[in-house]
């Protein structure tokens, strides 16, 4: 779970760094207001999109490993159902076993 927070920091300082880096290079840019506002919305766009994108692959990804979660912890469950039902088996395979032994016995 620490790694998807840090995943997240690292991606949001990407993305912050990305929109400070292109706001003062197009600032800095020999560009008349109107034209600085035009590249900066559609850097903004650009990069929104991008984060939009990078936001539905995480979703994707997490859902699968959701998904594999919820399919290990059936197997797991099933595995567990079926270890009881064995267990139980052997059991009464075992007083059967004993008391045919005890009735063998005691008819000498």
């Amino acid at each position: 779970m620490s790694e998807n927070n840090n995943g997240i920091g690292v991606f949001a300082g990407f993305v912050a760094g990305a929109v400070v880096g292109a706001g003062l290079a197009l600032l800095m840019a020999p560009a008349s207001g109107t034209e600085t506002r035009q590249r900066l919305r559609s850097k903004a766009e650009d990069l929104s999109g991008k984060a939009r994108e990078l936001g539905d692959s995480a979703r994707e990804r997490m859902d699968a490993v959701g998904q594999v979660v919820r399919d290990g912890s059936r197997d797991i469950g099933n595995a567990m159902k079926e270890g009881r039902e064995a267990v139980k088996d052997g059991r009464d395979a075992l007083k059967d076993t004993a008391s045919e032994a005890l009735a063998t016995v005691r008819r000498g």
